[in-house]
């Protein structure tokens, strides 16, 4: 139900924005487009192939400084696939990219689903998504343990399982930057320009495992978490930004850097007892985008960097949401 509340929460703030009954409002949001500064591109087909990597890398870290930091990553190689669009109706499909024996053996096997939905008007922006992995390996055994041979397989966790349920909300202030023109190419930014961002996050997330996420030779260390097993934590975050577009002819390299902080709940199981806690964490996000945008050809590479952070006790939980994507395309 938490996850049905948080969506309803945020279709109704972004409808308020864009379709509220203050006129000053429905200036603000609704207004046309800057058209020295940014130009519609009308099509009626697009074919687009492109490969996503979207990861998440689970970090615990002891305030106090004694505590070696804990590291554990998926073994995840991304998907491939191609998009087409026909008119407004957009579809797309994807495969997993395979990862090798040899790989298997070292990492270990990830079980992972990455789900997101998109919607980007002139001066708001939805991103819903879903991130689903289950099966780890920890990153940093030499940090961790002495002596540690990179030749043996790593320390592999089939036991974590992480999932992330999300809706984001942008508010861009400026009528001469484009969202849509660096990041979905259905726009074109025709002259350098920057804006003012407000971005609203909630985000919806578990953690489990079957026994500790502690290392034996670092419990010593964490023993205010030593008994973590299962953990629910819902946050909403509100952050300002700013986000600049750099513009040379065809060419576009844009930036978007959003710092804020959020009310989080946190319900978690500890030492065979469930706790109930709130917090205040801060909240971090940056998206990159260098791209090339003509009227028939587009290419684009993403880079996009979202921090959770989940204090607990003497203890900071940290979720690293990394993305890489490369598309490229055509328009008939």
């Amino acid at each position: 139900m938490r996850i049905i509340y948080f969506l309803l929460f945020h279709l109704l703030l972004s409808s308020y924005w864009a379709f509220g009954n203050s006129d000053s409002l429905k200036i603000k949001w609704k207004r046309p487009i800057n058209k020295d500064n940014i130009e519609k591109i009308q099509t009626t087909f697009i074919f687009r192939p492109f490969y996503i990597n979207q990861s998440t890398k689970l970090s615990f870290s002891d305030n106090d400084g004694i505590g070696k930091d804990i590291i554990y990553k998926p073994n995840a190689n991304g998907s491939v696939g191609f998009g087409i669009n026909f008119f407004n109706l957009g579809l797309s499909f994807s495969v997993k990219v395979p990862s090798s024996t040899s790989k298997r053996t070292k990492y270990g096997n990830t079980d992972y689903t990455n789900i997101r939905i998109t919607y980007n008007m002139e001066r708001i922006g939805i991103n819903a998504f879903y991130l689903g992995y289950k099966g780890f390996y920890l990153s940093n055994p030499t940090d961790i343990e002495s002596g540690w041979n990179y030749n043996l397989p790593f320390p592999q966790r089939k036991d974590i399982d992480v999932y992330s349920v999300g809706l984001y909300t942008h508010f861009i202030w400026s009528d001469k930057f484009s969202y849509k023109a660096a990041f979905s190419q259905t726009e074109r930014q025709k002259k350098s320009a920057g804006s003012l961002i407000i971005m609203i996050a909630d985000r919806f997330t578990r953690i489990k495992n079957d026994s500790t996420f502690i290392p034996l030779c670092q419990q010593a260390n964490y023993n205010d978490i030593n008994g973590l097993k299962n953990g629910i934590f819902n946050t909403v975050n509100v952050a300002p930004g700013y986000a600049y577009s750099f513009v040379y002819k065809f060419f576009n390299f844009t930036n978007i850097l959003a710092i804020g902080a959020g009310f989080q709940q946190q319900i978690y199981d500890m030492d065979n007892e469930t706790k109930f806690k709130v917090n205040v964490p801060y909240f971090f996000n940056f998206k990159s985008s260098l791209g090339y945008n003509s009227k028939k050809y587009f290419a684009n590479i993403t880079y996009n960097a979202d921090v959770n952070n989940i204090p607990i006790k003497q203890t900071n939980i940290k979720i690293n949401y990394p993305s890489f994507e490369v598309v490229a395309g055509v328009r008939f």
